[in-house]
């Protein structure tokens, strides 16, 4: 074996790779892989619809289920969750343009009824998490545990499935949503020592290890998997690994600097792939380690500036100072109430912003994909991210009152202390459905029970985990 760690690791994928890829000498094995493959690329979607997708549960959260809690009190917060935020959001990823205006309009009616009326909740004081990142954060989590099983379906409509290169849809999305959202619930510690950069490797090293156990099942059971999203070994987890413990050591101080990092690091990405990286991840041979994962690689200089424009925006949901003047009660009524509105107010405006520069840089620099994390696609991210959240803030500056604000819906709380365990179980779980069932020739009627029993089990697990379960010890915080 090399004597180099990192050599010794792609030595033994390399060797363990050649072993397991015998079965792909037979032709029906491959005609079949082929076929999935095909079936699982997107043909991508407007900015709107995905943004109306993206916001449903938001928009659930803030009418849907407080009028419905009003009604039915003895129902289990949970369950209740169940039903009037996700089930909302898991029709909406499969909805047209039509169905999801007529999904809206029958949001509209508790919104208003919310908005006039608003019903009593329970309250948490100002924490280092606020509630409505607590609630987007779940949703997001929730939406893609869905959409990576929802997509081998027929009912699941090509326009929301991953696009090969260029386009966006809501799967194009979450990636990118995952990195940014996490890197705004993340505080900026001071000092860079030897025992922080360690604390950081060993908080995140859950990630690494389950990005290598998932190239390894993958490869154990021959499932199949789009070689062009991340590369041969690369994966979703990888990615997040090594983001996630990249930033805290690289990100500055200060938020202006962190913030002329990540335009700094994003400007010179979109540059070298403008010099020909973009024609080497389209085109290259995968002859080599290195250009047989050139997506994830490539990628990672755009999600890293990503995260750095997250750690950049934080302060403005943290730091209140920063929104407005200091509140007290002989000015403000209900100076949490004011507080949302000043944060909802930013973030509206924060998100209306990049969506044109969004579509301008799409336009005249390069065409938005996630495959390359280009410019577009992480303004596109931002915008995104930021107007779901300014609904979600809504819900804040409605239930706020002098105790503090509405605690976020039970579920999404559920899944947002666990994402790496609920996403790990949803990853098990989409592995054992395809493996046992023909997902490509399976009926609307088989593919809706599928979906939502295994929608029911990945949301008892994390309510499970919340309430102190023995397997707590197995979770961490994907998103930190």
């Amino acid at each position: 074996l090399p004597s180099r760690p990192l050599f010794t690791v792609a030595y033994l994928i390399n060797i363990f790779t050649l072993e397991s890829q015998e079965h792909l000498q037979d032709p029906l094995f491959m005609t079949d892989v082929a076929a999935r493959i095909a079936f699982a690329a997107g043909d991508g979607s407007s900015s709107l619809h995905v943004c109306a997708v993206v916001l449903v549960p938001q928009a659930a959260a803030l009418g849907l289920q407080p009028l419905v809690q009003r009604s039915l009190v003895r129902i289990p917060a949970a369950l209740l969750c169940f039903a009037t935020v996700l089930l909302p959001t898991c029709v909406a990823c499969m909805c047209n343009e039509r169905w999801l205006a007529w999904l809206y309009a029958m949001l509209l009616v508790p919104i208003t009824c919310e908005v006039l009326m608003p019903v009593a909740q329970k309250h948490c004081t100002l924490q280092r998490r606020l509630p409505a990142l607590t609630q987007l954060r779940g949703a997001i989590a929730l939406q893609t545990a869905f959409c990576i099983l929802a997509v081998d379906f027929h009912i699941f409509p090509r326009a929301g499935a991953k696009t090969l290169t260029f386009g966006r849809s809501v799967m194009d999305l979450g990636v990118g949503c995952v990195v940014f959202a996490g890197a705004l619930s993340r505080q900026r510690q001071r000092g860079s020592s030897a025992a922080d950069a360690t604390r950081t490797i060993t908080r995140h090293a859950p990630l690494l290890l389950a990005g290598f156990g998932r190239l390894f099942a993958v490869r154990a059971t021959n499932y199949h998997e789009v070689h062009s999203e991340y590369g041969t070994h690369w994966n979703f987890f990888f990615t997040l690994g090594l983001v996630a413990v990249a930033t805290p050591l690289l990100a500055p101080h200060s938020a202006r600097r962190c913030a002329l990092a990540a335009i700094g690091l994003l400007s010179l990405h979109q540059l070298l792939l403008l010099g020909g990286l973009t024609e080497f991840v389209r085109s290259a041979p995968r002859t080599s380690l290195l250009s047989a994962n050139k997506e994830g690689l490539v990628s990672l200089p755009g999600y890293l500036a990503l995260s750095l424009a997250g750690s950049a925006c934080a302060p403005l949901l943290h730091n209140t100072h920063i929104l407005s003047k200091r509140l007290t009660s002989a000015d403000a009524p209900l100076p949490h109430a004011r507080e949302a509105t000043q944060r909802m107010r930013v973030l509206l405006l924060l998100g209306t912003s990049m969506w044109l520069a969004a579509s301008a840089a799409d336009t005249y620099v390069e065409s938005t994909s996630r495959r390359l994390c280009n410019v577009p696609y992480a303004l596109w991210v931002i915008s995104q991210t930021c107007l779901a959240l300014a609904l979600a803030t809504a819900r804040e500056v409605v239930g706020a009152d002098r105790v503090g604000f509405p605690a976020p819906p039970p579920l999404l709380k559920a899944v947002n202390s666990f994402p790496l365990s609920v996403f790990l179980l949803a990853n098990l779980l989409t592995g054992a459905v395809n493996l046992s069932v023909d997902t490509m020739t399976a009926s609307d009627t088989v593919a809706a029970a599928v979906l939502c029993a295994y929608m029911l089990v990945v949301c008892a697990a994390a309510v499970a985990l919340d309430d102190g379960a023995p397997m707590r010890w197995l979770s961490t915080r994907v998103f930190l």
